[in-house]
This record gives structure tokens, C-alpha cells and sequence, in this order.
């Protein structure tokens, strides 16, 4: 069994499901994408357009609205239901709207079906949100985040999740890309905080990816990031450290499928 833990919903939803199926991956947990389309980009005056614009909405001191979020998540619900026997659904959400809108749409997104939320940007300058949000999921029953770890969050910043990740126990908490450039920062948080995990996707180099499968290896998580990289690249380098059978599949499987089993669901079947 193979899971990724890193997934942004493509359109068409096919571009997914054919990834998987050519490298044999299994499940997979899918995060809204929201303007961020990497299938969409096929050239460098592309490329930058995207990038532009996602620097933009990242940029903006207004957050996005919060009927925006909540029709995302509606949309891309609706479309993981129909692959619920290979899609995880994982909810967005906006640190930057006000607790009592964030309420509401973590709420909503329970009820729709979400097991978890991410990918959540700014959790390392908007803290005070951060750490209401980790509250918040551990009174809904301790459902897991998925937070962004590479560029701009810096090693500081990493060491500051960390911290409020700890206060929250309940709360299982994924920093993506094992922290970018900062993987030694990570790799000793994930170490020293029980709750606090990797994902493995487009991590720097097969160094990182060794020294977290060394130190974590039962807190590390297969991921791709797809469709902003193939899903290939990742089982490559994990297929490359020659790892046990046991180690190996924690990484592929085991260790999200212990973090997803302790999630609850709200009423709505879950995605």
C-alpha cells in the first residue's frame, strides 16, 4: 500500500487518478488548490503568471473571503467523494480571517467530510491564528494539518511551529516539504515534538531525506506535491536508501495511516 500525503486537486481530477495509477500509489490526500494550478503551466511565461499570482494573494493584507474558502472546499469536496476510494479530502482555510469565520468554515468542512486541513500558509507570522486553529481541531476531534514548510518559512519559523504544535498534543501537525532548506531545523522538531510530522515531498536532496528516514523514520510521510512534481521523483529517492521492509512501508503507509485512523469525522460521510 502506497499512500501520498501531499496532493493539490487538479482539473480535471483525471490528471490525479493516472498519476497514481502509473506509479502504483494507492491513496492519496488531496488539498484544495485554489489559484495555485500547476497543471496549467507549461511554459516560462506560465510559469511566472502563476507565480505572480500566488505572491499576490499571499501578499495582500485582506484575506481571501470566506464564501471563497467555503465554495473551494464545496467544489473540491463534491469532486473527491466521486474517487473517495482513493482521495482523502483535507479542507482549506485562510489564517488571515477572523477566529469566529475560521470557526465556521472548519466546521463546514467537517460536516462535508474533510478529515483534516491544509495546506495552511502563514503559520509561522500569524501565530495567534495558528494556534487557535490547533485548538480548534483538537476540539473537533483532533484532526490532523498539513502546514507549509518550505520557502519563505525559515528555520526561526520552524522552531516557532514547533513550539505551538507541542502546546496542542491532541492536534497531529505535517510540515511539508521537511522544512525546504531548513530539513536539519525539521528533522530535530519532528524528534522533540510528539505530534509533529514530515512530508517528504520535493525535499532538497537524498541527504535530507536520508537523515529524516535515520532520525523519524516513523514520523515521515511520502509525499509528492503533484502536480508541481511527479510522483515518481519522491518513491524514487525513498526507494534509494535502502531502507527495511518495515521502515519502508511506515513511510509509504503505515505512519499517515495511524495519524488519519486517530481523526474523527463530523456527521457527513467522510471523503
Amino acid at each position: 500500500m502506497i499512500y501520498d500525503c501531499h496532493l493539490h486537486l487538479t482539473d480535471p481530477v483525471d490528471l490525479i487518478v493516472r498519476e497514481m495509477d502509473r506509479f502504483g500509489v494507492d491513496r492519496g490526500i488531496v488539498c484544495p488548490s485554489g489559484i495555485a494550478r500547476g497543471e496549467e503551466v507549461f511554459d516560462l511565461k506560465g510559469a511566472s503568471a502563476m507565480m505572480e499570482a500566488i505572491a499576490r494573494s499571499r501578499d495582500r493584507a485582506a484575506s481571501l473571503a470566506s464564501e471563497t474558502v467555503s465554495r473551494w472546499n464545496r467544489q473540491s469536496a463534491e469532486v473527491i467523494r466521486r474517487h473517495s476510494d482513493r482521495l482523502i479530502g483535507f479542507a482549506k482555510l485562510d489564517l488571515r480571517l477572523p477566529q469566529s469565520l475560521l470557526t465556521s468554515l472548519m466546521e463546514e468542512a467537517v460536516d462535508l467530510g474533510f478529515v483534516g486541513f491544509g495546506e495552511i500558509l502563514g503559520a509561522e507570522t500569524l501565530s495567534e491564528r495558528f494556534a487557535f486553529l490547533l485548538a480548534k481541531s483538537a476540539d473537533l476531534g483532533g484532526l490532523p494539518i498539513f502546514v507549509h514548510g518550505d520557502y519563505p518559512v525559515t528555520a526561526d519559523a520552524i522552531v516557532q511551529i514547533a513550539s505551538l504544535v507541542s502546546s496542542v498534543p491532541d492536534t497531529p501537525v505535517i510540515l511539508g516539504h521537511l522544512g525546504g532548506d531548513f530539513w536539519i531545523t525539521a528533522i530535530e522538531a519532528a524528534r522533540e515534538t510528539a505530534n509533529l510530522y514530515l512530508d517528504s515531498s520535493e525535499v532538497v536532496n537524498l541527504v535530507a531525506l536520508r537523515a529524516a528516514a535515520g532520525e523519524v523514520p516513523d514520523k515521515l510521510f511520502y509525499g509528492s506535491d503533484f502536480p508541481w512534481e511527479t510522483m515518481g521523483v519522491g518513491l524514487c529517492r525513498i526507494n534509494q536508501l535502502g531502507l527495511s521492509e518495515e521502515k519502508r512501508q511506515g513511510i509509504l503507509s503505515r505512519n499517515i495511516e495511524r495519524v488519519l485512523s486517530g481523526s474523527a469525522v463530523g456527521d457527513g460521510e467522510a471523503l
